[in-house]
């Protein structure tokens, strides 16, 4: 009897590890973004036809914006991803500020590249689409 009790922990403790893995995987790229600026390419998406967008804006889009700024700002998330999760396993094993000082840095430099990149994607949109267009689409995108 205690050894089927010791088997049904073992299956219990291991099922639930694998159910904290599953969701680990899909937290995995979780983007935390330094300041949060609107999504426009989703609003465009859900939008279309309310913005009466173009389709020589759609190829500007596709262009201008969805070719050069999403890979550049992925990239930048991607690396910060591994150092940030470095910096919370050394502070929950203790690590002091100063100790994380150089990751932090890091973390602190690409977080405001990636925003950069962000803040000339929405000019780069802005410039695409009239001001009424981009008055609906920042109403929109709140």
């Amino acid at each position: 009897m205690k050894k089927i009790k010791t088997i049904i922990l073992v299956m219990l403790f291991a099922l639930t590890l694998n159910a904290q893995e599953q969701k680990s995987k899909t937290d995995k790229f979780k983007i935390n973004e330094l300041i949060i600026l609107p999504h426009i390419g989703k609003v465009l998406k859900d939008n279309l036809k309310e913005l009466n967008v173009t389709d020589i804006q759609m190829q500007r889009v596709s262009k201008e914006v969805k070719q050069i700024f999403p890979p550049k700002f992925q990239a930048l998330i991607r690396e910060a991803f591994p150092i940030e999760k470095r910096v919370q396993r050394k502070v929950l094993k203790g690590a002091t500020p100063d100790e994380l000082k150089e990751d932090l840095d890091k973390i602190a430099q690409l977080k405001r590249e990636a925003i950069n990149i962000k803040i000339e994607a929405l000019n780069a949109f802005k410039k695409i689409f009239t001001q009424e267009q981009w008055s609906m689409i920042t109403k929109l995108s709140k």
